[in-house]
């Protein structure tokens, strides 16, 4: 079954995603940026959600799959897995989580994902707001 294909195409690539197969046919001089384009509508990703696509394929020369660059040329009857990747509006809160896991690391600060509920104790004197005391209940 092929898919995609446009008047004049004059090659076929396989993409794969998943468990998914496309047979998608594109003209001779087609490139990386239209395959990605394709792609995000054959494979229905919602237009409100951006994504960036990269390409592999097979090397045997190092017996590996290979990133493509916007620049590689695509064959007739290639076959490319396909790896997606959320865009991130700002690239500086991919940063800071980085930043925030290596200062875990580097101090050995464990920090809990156990949801939990901050109460002030009924025993507590309050003289200002920083002499609260609270108490930590796990929810389970």
């Amino acid at each position: 079954m092929e898919v995609g294909g446009t008047t004049g195409a004059n090659k076929s690539i396989m993409v794969s995603y998943n468990d998914l197969n496309k047979i998608i046919k594109l003209s001779h001089d087609a490139d990386i940026q239209l395959l990605k384009e394709r792609c995000l509508h054959l494979f229905k990703f919602g237009p409100n959600i951006k994504l960036d696509l990269i390409f592999q394929k097979y090397d045997p020369d190092w017996d590996a799959y290979v990133d493509l660059t916007d620049d590689d040329f695509i064959n007739h009857k290639d076959k490319l897995n396909m790896v997606v990747q959320p865009l991130l509006k700002d690239q500086s809160v991919a940063s800071s989580l980085c930043d925030f896991n290596e200062r875990q690391d580097k101090f050995d600060v464990s920090v809990s994902t156990t949801p939990t509920v901050l109460v002030a104790s009924p025993s507590a004197e309050v003289t200002s707001p920083s002499s609260v005391e609270l108490l930590s209940l796990e929810l389970k």
